[in-house]
C-alpha cells in the first residue's frame, strides 16, 4: 500500500520541475514553497556560516524537493538528507522566520517539526522511503539502507541524516508537551 502512495506522490512530483510559476499541480493546489523567499538563509549560509555557494545551492535544492512534498501530502514524514539538514537548520536558527514559513506554507496554526531523535525507528524507514521516492522522481538516487552510509563519509550530503521532518498543528504539540 505505501508503495502505491509514493508512485503517486512521485508521479505528482514530477510534474513539479515543469511548471511555470504560478501553474499548480493537479490544477488546484498552487506551489507557495517554489515562490517562498529562501534569499536571506541561503545569503546567511554562506556570508556567516562559511559554506560554499555550491554547497549552498545543492543543499537548498535537497530541502526544497522535501518542503514542495510536504507542501503537496503535508501528512507524511520526509527524512533528510545530511545537505537538506544543514540547510534547514540555518531557517530553524530564525525562530519567528520559521514559524512564517510554516503558517504561510501550510496554513494558519501549522509548524514544520524537525525531529532529531527519529533515526532507526520505523516511523524513520517510512520516511527515508518518501524521500526516496520524492528524489526518485527529480532524478536523484537515494541508498535504499539508510544505514548503509554510516559511518560518515566527508562530502556524502545525500545519504540519510538522523532526523525527519513533517508538519503539525501547534495546538497539537502544545496539548503533547
Amino acid at each position: 500500500m505505501i508503495w502505491q502512495e509514493l508512485l503517486i506522490l512521485s508521479q505528482k512530483l514530477r510534474q513539479l520541475p515543469a511548471l511555470e510559476k504560478g501553474a499548480s499541480i493537479d490544477g488546484d493546489c498552487m506551489s507557495k514553497v517554489s515562490e517562498y523567499d529562501f534569499g536571506r538563509y541561503k545569503v546567511s549560509m554562506v556570508e556567516r556560516f562559511g559554506f560554499s555557494e555550491g554547497d549552498c545551492q545543492k543543499y537548498w535544492n535537497d530541502l526544497l524537493i522535501i518542503f514542495r512534498a510536504m507542501e503537496g501530502f503535508p501528512d507524511k514524514k520526509y527524512a533528510l538528507t545530511v545537505g537538506a539538514d544543514q540547510a534547514l537548520h540555518i531557517l530553524l536558527l530564525d525562530t519567528v522566520g520559521h514559524y512564517r514559513f510554516s503558517e504561510e506554507i501550510f496554513g494558519n496554526g501549522s509548524l514544520v517539526v524537525h525531529d532529531p531523535f527519529a533515526y532507526g525507528t520505523p516511523e524513520f524507514e517510512i520516511a527515508w522511503e518518501n524521500t526516496r521516492a520524492i528524489f526518485a522522481a527529480e532524478g536523484i538516487v537515494l541508498p535504499s539502507d539508510y544505514t548503509a552510509a554510516v559511518p560518515r563519509r566527508p562530502g556524502d550530503t545525500r545519504r540519510a541524516e538522523a532526523c525527519f521532518l513533517w508538519v503539525a498543528c501547534q495546538a497539537d504539540l502544545r496539548a503533547a508537551a
